[in-house]
């Protein structure tokens, strides 16, 4: 649970603390040497999705969130 001055924490914050950030820079295929100079064979397909999520998480707050669930947008429920 989340105290409510914690709504303006964007949600790559949090991400961050539990994950890490690599995944944004890690190879999609697991090797150890990918690079924009030497990539692997999904590397310049999928660099424009993980910027894009990147993104996502860093413009969203856990009140945007909330608010979503609130008005019914979405929905956590297994």
């Amino acid at each position: 649970y989340f105290k409510k001055n914690s709504k303006k924490i964007f949600v790559i914050k949090i991400v961050e603390i539990i994950d890490g950030l690599e995944f944004f820079e890690k190879c999609g295929m697991g090797l150890k040497h990918c690079s924009s100079e030497k990539p692997c064979p999904i590397h310049n397909q999928l660099m424009p999705y993980r910027q894009k999520l990147k993104q996502l998480l860093e413009e969203k707050t856990i009140a945007d969130l909330t608010l979503i669930l609130e008005n019914g947008k979405a929905f956590l429920q297994n």
